[in-house]
């Protein structure tokens, strides 16, 4: 259904208090509302919970995907949702006035930022541009005039002061930028910039993502998650993490995560199928210490060295189970005990028990979720 769902069987008043209440941001076309998908499968998501009461808590850490919650309250937007902003915005009619703060807008920066930036109290450009500080200096010009503005905007005291790490010109047609930091250069077509969105997604501040599949063979004993760089682009048959810590990897590298994923998420035939909202968002974690949280994230990086010395062996020859490599088997069992002696203080006997312990741990922690929905 591409990217926005039409709603009009929803009935008018229904979405209207969607739209009204941000509980799903949107807009109207030609009479009907259309939201994002990723938001409409959130607010689905959360009706059907909160009609059984199953309220889980998300972790510390875990980054659901950007958009307005049930409080008004921002969540971070991902590199999906980004890349799909700045796509939108390359389609729009330019306007050079709105351009500098459509593009930051399209990267999440907050209502509250982008009035003061228009308001000049946060502004630092001393070329009539937008100019934030330790971010992106943007400068819109006449036509034929993009190259001499983008060295106008490198020779700026006010983009070194202000420690900008991109610099962008655009009249509309052509486009240029450069990531001060690296020396990367753009040049193309203005509608082509969303072409070149690994550039600005280090200007968003990414450094590294998670990234395991949707769909995994049923024989591994454990799920195979990874650790890339913020050049690589998602596609929609693999989950990401964007910038999470190791710590996330330990949980998700586990065989306790593997038992969770198995039991409360769909498979695909017989293999496993990946879930982020009934898998990830549901998965009981105790309250992580920063001391086992270093203790998790030293398990992770011990799994991502045994992987690199058998370089350059694949994820599926190095999780078959018959051949799986005695270093890598030891660096996931340590893993498994350092993680279940956060949950019980004691290795699990076998799989039947993880599952106990963990619907213990899902019942305690959606009945005191659901108790404090009703308070409020």
């Amino acid at each position: 259904m591409g990217v926005w769902y039409r709603l009009a069987q929803l009935g008018t008043t229904t979405v209207d208090r969607l739209a009204q209440q941000g509980e799903i941001p949107g807009f109207k076309l030609s009479g009907t509302w259309r939201f994002r998908r990723t938001e409409l499968d959130r607010w689905i998501a959360a009706q059907i919970v909160e009609k059984t009461q199953d309220k889980p808590e998300r972790p510390a850490q875990r980054s659901p995907p950007g958009g307005v919650g049930r409080r008004g309250v921002r969540t971070p937007m991902n590199a999906v949702e980004i890349e799909q902003a700045i796509s939108d915005l390359a389609e729009q009619p330019f306007d050079p006035a709105e351009f500098p703060y459509a593009f930051l807008e399209a990267f999440g920066n907050k209502a509250a930022t982008i009035k003061r930036l228009r308001a000049g109290a946060s502004n630092k450009s001393d070329l009539g541009g937008v100019l934030q500080t330790s971010s992106i200096h943007i400068l819109t010009c006449d036509a034929g005039r993009v190259t001499q503005t983008l060295a106008a905007l490198k020779a700026s005291p006010a983009t070194a002061k202000a420690k900008a790490k991109l610099i962008l010109a655009t009249d509309g047609a052509d486009f240029e930028a450069e990531d001060l930091t690296s020396g990367e250069t753009v040049a193309c077509a203005f509608k082509d910039f969303p072409d070149h969105f690994g550039l600005f997604q280090m200007y968003h501040g990414e450094k590294h993502m998670l990234i395991l599949p949707g769909v995994s063979s049923e024989g591994r004993e454990y799920l195979p998650v990874g650790l890339i760089d913020n050049h690589s682009l998602v596609s929609n048959l693999a989950f990401a993490l964007y910038d999470a810590p190791l710590s996330n990897m330990a949980l998700i590298a586990s065989r306790l995560h593997l038992v969770w994923i198995a039991t409360v998420c769909g498979k695909l035939e017989t293999r496993y199928r990946y879930s982020n909202t009934l898998g990830w968002n549901t998965f009981p974690v105790p309250t992580l210490t920063e001391k086992k949280k270093a203790d998790l994230t030293r398990c992770a990086e011990d799994i991502l060295l045994a992987r690199e010395h058998h370089f350059p062996a694949t994820i599926a020859d190095l999780y078959d189970p018959e051949n799986m490599p005695a270093d890598l088997r030891a660096a996931h069992d340590r893993n498994d005990e350092v993680l279940e002696r956060i949950y019980i203080g004691r290795r699990f006997k076998n799989d039947t028990e993880r599952l106990e312990k963990l619907f213990d741990r899902y019942t305690k922690m959606t009945t005191t979720q659901a108790k404090r929905w009703k308070s409020t």
